[in-house]
């Protein structure tokens, strides 16, 4: 019923009311599209140890068949999702028992084309030396060559001992290959711990061609942990991933895993802890929920104050809509009508107001990209700040302002729909008169603030101490932002309790004759609305922590 007209005649209190909507969930906005913001620059820093997105295996019934290749395989990987290159390559994984450091008892060699350290360059560190192995020479890893003594050029001696399952026993099988050594690498692939609580060292020693290896362990078992196999590495558009928010990246992956193992079954197979990407990207979403949780829980007290001007400013107009729906009541509208009247102007309030809020926590995301520094801003900064909105933290801040603001307006609307006509006119005749206001006992926000400081403790020693897993985050995150929030209410309520009571004292001990007057009136005043004052407090409160 002339919703716009009403709107439009109320226009300050109106542009008030949007301002204080906006203003509400505008941090919680900035911290949303700031996190998102700065993920794609998180993600990359936590895959940048990963040299390997992806390495595919085979089984057993692989290398029994000979109706699907090598090549085929690598063409339903290449097809995937997201997948940029891949290379094929051979690897051997013994162990020899009779070396006297047990740190190389685990061997591992590599055999795979020199142009592949092109595509995946982080997997291999050229120490000296260069890449042009052929099938008599190799590269060695640094720690062996300097063991063996060994020089650019010179000859390496390739003798160990293998096991060979034969007629259901094992025999020892000597091997022995003479190589030229045309350079030395350091490995950040094929890592083991040789001793717990040490720091991981490679067992990956010699790097050579996929043929030298066929020829000189093909007799061995095609098995993980003891044999040859034949490898795949993949590569990944990692751009294109960090696109999408954390949620999305897991899917995506998950998907092509599982589609790659579909499309390659029975032959293919992706071990537990080969595909380190989703790992990392695993881990990150771990981080992400962590942090924003954190980041939600301490703002809160921000959040806390535009809740508490939502509702000031809607006690403010009370009277008026009180007397808006006496007027219409009176004068035979419905009980329907007059809640549809209170409840369409809050609901289109809050609809702009939450588009504010959107575009508030934008400018936030904003200005938190030029932060150089504490209190220190540079424009400098947003060259190299990519603003990222994703739907869902769009969602969750306009929702959250619009929710908070109907929740508010929700109580006046159900008045408006019970009020009866008695009411109404004594509404018009302004025989409501205001009551005192009480707080309650200060055992239940003692009782409050104990429970939940205790729980905010724990919370805080689980993150610090106990690291958080994906259960144990989700948890996390859905306790941490309830509980943070009641502990400062409960804690900020009961500091305010005795606001009325010290401001009435202080202005009761004033006794000059032109000020006497007014300070009884005030003094007497706080003592009527002892609620009102520590919400007062409450909010100057809020505005320092």
């Amino acid at each position: 019923m002339f919703l716009f007209a009403r709107l439009s005649a109320r226009g300050p209190e109106v542009l008030t009311t949007l301002l204080i909507f906006s203003l509400s969930s505008g941090v919680l906005g900035g911290i949303l599209f700031y996190m998102d913001s700065t993920a794609p620059t998180v993600l990359n820093d936590m895959t940048a140890d990963v040299p390997i997105d992806m390495e595919v295996s085979f089984n057993y019934p692989f290398y029994a068949q000979n109706t699907t290749s090598m090549e085929d395989i690598i063409d339903i990987v290449e097809s995937q999702e997201n997948v940029v290159t891949t290379e094929s390559l051979t690897f051997v994984n013994i162990y020899d028992w009779y070396v006297e450091d047990y740190r190389y008892s685990r061997k591992g060699f590599l055999g795979i084309n020199k142009a592949a350290f092109e595509s995946f360059p982080e997997t291999i560190e050229l120490d000296s030396g260069s890449f042009s192995y052929d099938n008599d020479s190799c590269l060695v890893e640094k720690s062996l060559f300097l063991t063996e003594g060994l020089e650019i050029g010179s000859n390496y001696t390739l003798s160990i001992t293998v096991e060979e399952y034969i007629n259901e026993t094992w025999s020892e099988v000597p091997i022995e290959r003479n190589f030229t050594v045309v350079g030395t690498f350091i490995s950040n692939i094929y890592m083991f711990e040789p001793f717990w609580n040490e720091p991981e060292i490679t067992y990956l020693q010699v790097i050579t061609t996929a043929e030298t290896l066929e020829s000189m362990f093909g007799f061995l078992p095609h098995d993980e942990w003891y044999g040859i196999q034949n490898r795949i590495w993949v590569k990944f558009d990692r751009a294109g991933i960090v696109q999408n928010d954390a949620q999305t990246m897991i899917e995506t992956l998950d998907n092509v895993k599982k589609q790659i193992e579909q499309e390659t079954l029975p032959y293919g197979v992706i071990g537990y802890d080969s595909f380190k990407l989703q790992e990392a990207v695993y881990e990150f979403a771990i981080w992400s929920l962590s942090v924003r949780s954190v980041a939600i829980a301490f703002s809160i007290p921000s959040i806390i104050m535009g809740i508490m001007l939502i509702q000031y400013n809607s006690k403010l107009l009370s009277d008026e809509q009180r007397r808006d729906v006496g007027t219409i009541k009176t004068r035979g509208s419905s009980g329907i009508q007059a809640f549809s009247w209170v409840l369409s102007s809050a609901i289109t309030t809050g609809i702009i107001g939450s588009i504010g809020a959107v575009l508030t926590g934008v400018l936030g995301a904003v200005v938190s990209g030029s932060v150089r520094e504490l209190l220190v801003f540079s424009l400098d900064q947003l060259s190299g700040f990519t603003l990222l909105l994703q739907p869902t933290a769009i969602i969750i801040v306009f929702s959250f302002s619009f929710i908070v603001g109907l929740i508010v307006a929700l109580p006046a609307a159900v008045k408006a729909l019970l009020m009866t006509p008695t009411e109404a006119h004594s509404v018009l005749e302004g025989e409501i008169l205001t009551e005192s206001e009480k707080m309650g006992s200060p055992a239940i926000d003692m009782v409050v603030l104990g429970i939940f400081g205790y729980l905010l403790l724990l919370l805080m020693f689980m993150l610090s101490f106990g690291g958080l897993a994906a259960m144990a985050s989700s948890f996390f995150a859905v306790t941490i932002i309830p509980v943070m929030a009641i502990f400062l209410y409960s804690f900020t309520r009961l500091l305010s309790r005795g606001t009325a009571s010290i401001k009435s004292r202080v202005l009761s001990r004033i006794r000059r004759p032109s000020l006497v007057v007014g300070t009884r009136l005030i003094s007497r005043t706080a003592r009527l609305f002892k609620k009102s004052e520590a919400l007062g407090t409450m909010f100057i409160a809020m505005v320092f922590t």
